[in-house]
């Protein structure tokens, strides 16, 4: 009954946004044996979470796991808490174990985003095709896990697929869509599509977010030109 009355008032408190009163509850029940044992230690986890306590966060989170109802929801938390701390080791090995792993997990596509993320940090590029080629296909996906797995694509040789992905960021003007035009502009290179590849150079080579990517396309544009005038007098 007394860990009963702590964890609805901690309760009270986290709905309110009151985190720190509520957190002082929750640890309070964490510690005693009853059915709200878990649940405490799940909003508690959170919490810590919020504050940037990680590893506070992670025990807590892992108490909350034994427990059926909180077991699906803790492992997206833990891969979320190893990513703010750029252990990207930690993400993979943990987040594909429960990817590979036949439990109910709750945001599971979430986690295979983040563990393809980290293969890409980590200029892993095969891996990062692995899990973020089929989480880009059949779904409304971010800006920049499409722009990830074109040039994941685009280093592996996987022209056509790349060309797909970057078509729908080469007209966004900020960093990601000039990369994005440029990169696109070397598919159809690949393709011998001069044409496509001087106006996507036209493109990148029209906005200044990356220097180096204006110079580039600057002079690949110059040197598409230059062939066509040759081509042309010949």
């Amino acid at each position: 009954k007394r860990a009963e009355t702590i964890f609805s008032l901690g309760y009270s408190y986290f709905v309110e946004k009151e985190y720190k009163k509520s957190l002082s509850k929750f640890e309070k029940v964490q510690h005693l044996e009853s059915p709200y044992q878990y649940a405490s230690s799940y909003y508690a986890g959170y919490i810590y979470f919020k504050n940037g306590d990680y590893d506070k966060a992670i025990s807590a989170f892992e108490k909350a796991a034994e427990n059926e109802t909180y077991a699906p929801v803790v492992p997206f938390m833990i891969v979320n808490i190893y990513y703010h701390q750029n252990e990207y080791d930690k993400v993979i090995e943990y987040g594909s174990e429960v990817i590979a792993s036949k439990k109910k997990v709750s945001n599971k596509n979430a986690i295979i985003l983040l563990v393809g993320t980290c293969y890409f940090t980590k200029d892993d590029y095969p891996n990062t095709l692995k899990y973020l080629k089929p989480y880009v296909k059949g779904r409304k996906s971010s800006v920049g896990a499409k722009y990830r797995v074109g040039y994941a694509a685009f280093k592996q040789n996987e022209y056509d697929f790349a060309e797909t992905q970057f078509k729908l960021l080469a007209n966004d003007k900020d960093s990601l869509g000039q990369a994005s035009a440029y990169y696109l502009g070397h598919c159809y290179l690949k393709h011998q599509n001069n044409q496509f590849a001087k106006n996507s150079f036209k493109v990148s080579s029209s906005v200044s977010f990356n220097k180096e990517i204006q110079a580039n396309s600057i002079f690949n544009l110059a040197k598409l030109q230059y062939e066509d005038k040759q081509f042309g007098q010949a």
